[in-house]
């Protein structure tokens, strides 16, 4: 591709840079819809062998249950269950060593990883 470009494409960054973008434009970025978010919420899991365990998430360790309340809080913010109608859904799928260690019910999202994030 650039042996065949043109000399006028060579010779400035900007010049060069359209051509290129031409050539190979962006894909175009399509959102995840509100139901495939919920999906992932549903399908984001915490088994009893990643339990006290630690994971690395942003060059950092941290217990793995309150990495797990992090993507889970962000899950349920893209799929906008501001409500947190599915806070019940999620907790019964968690391993019984740590469902029962937290309450049945929660006013909201933040509240219930909160929880979820204090346990030692």
């Amino acid at each position: 591709w650039f042996t065949e470009l043109p000399v006028s494409d060579k010779t400035s960054w900007a010049a060069f840079e359209a051509a290129f973008i031409d050539r190979w434009p962006a894909a175009p970025y399509i959102p995840k819809s509100r139901a495939e978010y919920q999906k992932d919420l549903f399908a984001c899991r915490l088994t009893d062998t990643e339990l006290g365990t630690r994971v690395v998430v942003a060059g950092k360790e941290t217990p793995s249950h309150a990495a797990w309340a992090n993507k889970v809080e962000s899950l349920a913010k893209a799929c906008k269950d501001s409500t947190g109608s599915f806070i019940t859904i999620v907790r019964g799928e968690l391993p019984h060593s740590l469902k029962e260690r937290l309450p049945d019910t929660y006013p909201t999202w933040a509240a219930f990883c909160d929880a979820v994030r204090s346990i030692q």
